[in-house]
């Protein structure tokens, strides 16, 4: 018994010696993408015109489908030069659209009109210092996604229903997006639903609406998806206190585990030809290769992984390609593949309420 103890001891210890370790090393990060200065309002990057097609990560053009999404892309801004990105920061924006459009808004562009901006997205210290400089950064970048999407309504969207699709920064900043929709009725019409995916959405922030609440099954109206992907032992959760949680399986909020035949499909793009690093994500040193979108591989794993909603987030098991993705918020936490986890499961979602937006209509 007393071998047993000492084994389980010795692995225990150098469990914690790895936190440790690890946490050494995300202070380390950290100090390197924090802007040397305090916020000011002369620092801030020109505001985008979105009368400018080049201030759109996506524009569907021309629209095609009966619905559209409207996506705000998460964080991708981790340069400590600025606490907002500048619009025009090419190596900032080829990231985004490469690695982060194609991994999660690709989902929709067989089903929805895309419309995506680019904005000037906080820096991802912000979200560490969110009572002092980091909230006066999101401010900024909420005021271009708002900008956006009222330029969007005006312009583009001409009358259709649409849905909001969001990640990470893009559903913190959709929160308000989405108290600014609740609030007129003329939006609320058209609004299908949204999935606010990747930040905790919570009792209190929906007691601030008047009628858009969680969404209880798949074919529900002007309702929120939210989810966070974790295995059951991850060392960061995104999951707050009375966080909801909507199972992109079944989606429902219900603690039943959805094993994986229901799972329609992960989706995962990489390059051979393109190396992605710590250190060039936080020095802005990308160099796609000019054939980047003929030569990626594509990879789909049909019934990759099960899911349960539990205590605020989507608890999964180990998926099978674990060796391959990055785990840029440590073991367990699978913030970065929210979309690509249940990838054909979210599109065929939007397309069935599209499809019941559309009937309830007639």
């Amino acid at each position: 018994m007393k071998i047993y103890f000492r084994i389980f001891l010795f692995a225990f210890l150098s469990f914690l010696s790895a936190c440790k370790v690890a946490d050494k090393i995300a202070a380390i990060a950290i100090r390197q993408i924090k802007p040397n200065y305090d916020f000011n309002l002369d620092s801030i990057p020109p505001a985008p015109d979105y009368k400018n097609n080049a201030n759109w990560l996506y524009l569907s053009i021309p629209a095609n489908e009966e619905a559209d999404v409207f996506y705000i892309h998460p964080t991708s801004y981790f340069l400590h030069s600025n606490w907002n990105q500048a619009i025009d920061l090419k190596s900032i924006n080829d990231l985004t659209y490469y690695l982060i459009f194609s991994n999660q808004a690709s989902a929709f562009l067989d089903i929805a009109n895309v419309y995506a901006p680019h904005y000037r997205q906080a820096n991802f210290y912000a979200f560490l210092d969110l009572n002092k400089n980091g909230k006066k950064a999101l401010e900024i970048a909420y005021q271009d996604v708002k900008a956006a999407f009222d330029y969007y309504i005006a312009h583009f969207n001409n009358g259709r229903p649409f849905i909001i699709a969001t990640h990470s920064q893009g559903t913190y900043l959709a929160k308000e997006l989405l108290k600014y929709i609740d609030a007129q009725s003329a939006l609320r019409a058209k609004f299908i639903t949204a999935y606010l995916v990747g930040w905790p959405i919570n009792s209190s922030f929906l007691a601030e609406l008047k009628t858009i609440q969680m969404c209880q099954d798949s074919t529900d109206l002007g309702c929120i998806n939210s989810w966070n992907t974790q295995r059951k032992m991850a060392f960061k959760s995104f999951a707050e206190k009375e966080t909801l949680v909507t199972n992109p399986l079944s989606w429902q909020s219900q603690a039943d585990y959805i094993g994986k035949e229901a799972n329609l499909g992960a989706f995962f793009i990489t390059n051979p030809r393109f190396s992605f690093s710590q250190k060039n994500l936080f020095q802005g040193n990308f160099e796609f290769p000019a054939d980047f979108t003929t030569t990626n591989d594509t990879l789909i794993i049909p019934h990759y992984i099960g899911a349960k909603a539990k205590k605020g987030i989507v608890e999964v098991k180990r998926p099978s390609n674990q060796k391959n993705l990055i785990m840029f918020l440590k073991a367990g936490n699978y913030h970065l593949y929210d979309y690509n986890f249940f990838y054909f499961n979210i599109g065929q979602n939007a397309k069935t309420r599209i499809k019941q937006f559309t009937q309830n209509k007639k």
